[in-house]
C-alpha cells in the first residue's frame, strides 16, 4: 500500500562533504504517493528531490504536512516545482502556527522579499492554507491521517498515516523527558509498519542538548519494543555524523535489533514487501 520515499534525512542544517555522502545531506522530507495525489512530509532541502517524481498529467493535487516551522523543515518550499504551476492544487497542513496568526501569514511572512525575491502570494499553484490542533485528523478515500503534539521548542506534530490495515508513523523533532506524556505517544504508533522517529543524538551525550527538543536512536528502539513496532526508521542525522559513524551505529545496532535502520537519502520502504529498498 505505502511506498515511502526518504529525500532528506538530516536535521538542523544540509550539509555536503564527501563524508556524508552514503546518507546523504538534505534536510527532512518524506514523500509517498496515495490515490494520484502526493503526500509530503515537510519541506526540508530534501523537497527538491520530489520534482523528479511529480507528473502533471497524473499530480493534480499535493498534500504537504508540516510537523513544524522551523527553518530546516520548510527552507525547500519553494524549490518544489508543482508550486509554480498555475494548474496544481497544494494543501498545506500546519498544527503549529495558530498563535502565530496562522500557517499562511507565515510562510508569507517568511518567502518574501528580501529574504526571497518573489512573494509567495504570486506562487502560481492553487494553494490552500489548513491550520488544526493536535489530535485531529484528516480523511483521503481510505487514507486516515492522526496527529499527536510533539515536545519541541515553538511545537512539534506527528502523524500517522492508515490505510488497509498498513500505517506508519512520522515522530521527528521531540524530545523524550518527563514532562512530556509517553504513553499518549506508545499507544499512538502502537503496532505501526514503520515508525520514523528523531534520533539526532544518543543516550550518553542528550543531556548536553536538553531543551533543544530532539531525541536518541535508544529511545527509539524502547518506544518501538513498548509499541509492538514492525520496522523502526532512526531519522533527522545530526548534521556532524559522517557516514562512518553511522554505519557503524548500524551495525552496532543490527547485533541487538534487527528491526532497526538507519534511513538513507533516496532510499525507500515498502510496506507491502516490508523491506527497506
Amino acid at each position: 500500500m505505502f511506498k515511502i520515499h526518504f529525500l532528506g534525512v538530516r536535521g538542523s542544517t544540509p550539509c555536503c562533504n564527501q563524508n556524508v555522502v552514503q546518507y546523504g545531506g538534505h534536510t527532512s522530507c518524506v514523500f509517498f504517493e496515495f490515490d494520484q495525489k502526493i503526500f509530503i512530509i515537510d519541506a526540508g532541502s530534501g523537497i527538491i528531490s520530489a520534482n523528479a517524481k511529480f507528473n502533471p498529467e497524473i499530480h493534480k493535487t499535493t498534500h504537504l504536512f508540516l510537523s513544524h516551522v522551523h527553518l530546516d523543515h520548510v527552507m525547500g518550499l519553494p524549490f518544489y516545482f508543482p508550486f509554480w504551476n498555475k494548474e496544481h492544487k497544494i494543501n498545506i497542513y500546519s498544527g503549529t502556527t495558530k498563535e502565530y496568526n496562522g500557517i499562511q501569514n507565515t510562510l508569507e511572512h517568511l518567502f518574501s522579499p528580501p529574504v526571497f525575491p518573489i512573494p509567495m502570494k504570486a506562487f502560481p499553484a492553487k494553494k490552500t492554507y489548513i491550520d488544526f490542533d493536535a489530535k485531529e485528523q484528516f480523511q483521503f478515500a481510505s487514507l486516515t491521517v492522526k496527529t499527536i503534539n510533539l515536545n519541541h521548542p515553538n511545537g512539534a506534530i506527528g502523524y500517522r498515516f492508515e490505510s488497509d490495515n498498513h500505517s506508519f508513523c512520522y515522530i521527528s523533532d521531540h524530545e523524550h523527558d518527563d514532562s512530556y506524556d509517553i504513553d499518549s505517544l506508545i499507544e499512538f504508533i502502537k503496532d505501526t509498519d514503520l515508525l520514523i522517529y528523531d534520533s539526532t543524538y544518543d543516550d550518553l551525550t542528550l543531556h548536553k542538548y536538553k531543551g533543544w527538543g530532539h531525541s536518541t536512536w535508544q529511545e527509539a528502539v524502547r518506544l518501538g519494543e513498548k509499541a509492538k513496532v514492525k520496522h523502526i526508521g532512526i531519522f533527522h542525522h545530526d548534521p556532524s555524523n559522517t557516514d562512518i559513524q553511522l554505519d557503524k551505529l548500524q551495525e552496532s545496532v543490527l547485533q541487538e535489533h534487527s528491526n532497526v535502520t538507519f534511513l538513507k537519502q533516496d532510499s525507500c520502504f515498502c510496506i507491502i514487501d516490508q523491506e527497506f529498498k
